[in-house]
């Protein structure tokens, strides 16, 4: 939320993007600011369309601009989206368990939840 990216003439824009390009383990990454922060809003969009270029297999990486909002408005909205973000994978939606239905037999309750512990194990 609202990185102090422009911390050191935002070096940390292409410190940030190149250990990222570099990563070979999955990350998920997420970076917010709000459109009336100035000096955050600017920096942290630049890192946003580097990082939006990547098209890395092992980044996935989301952004979200609020452009009316201030520093202070900021966190609240960049909480929720920020874990939707990073536990979208795992929503319970994304589950084979979501799938059954009232008339679901025990076999596939148990596959569903077989697939389920696989998956996100």
């Amino acid at each position: 939320m609202s990185p102090s990216l422009w911390w050191n003439d935002s070096s940390l824009v292409v410190t940030y993007y190149d250990a990222l390009a570099k990563s070979a383990k999955p990350e998920r990454v997420f970076v917010t600011s709000g459109g009336l922060e100035g000096d955050i809003d600017r920096p942290t969009t630049r890192l946003a369309l580097r990082l939006d270029s990547l098209k890395s297999s092992a980044v996935a990486f989301g952004h979200q601009r609020y452009p009316d909002d201030t520093h202070g408005l900021t966190p609240a909205p960049s909480l929720v989206d920020g874990l939707r973000f990073v536990f979208e994978p795992i929503a319970v939606t994304k589950l084979p368990i979501s799938s059954l239905g009232p008339s679901t037999d025990s076999a596939d309750v148990i596959r569903a939840v077989n697939e389920s512990i696989r998956r996100y194990a």
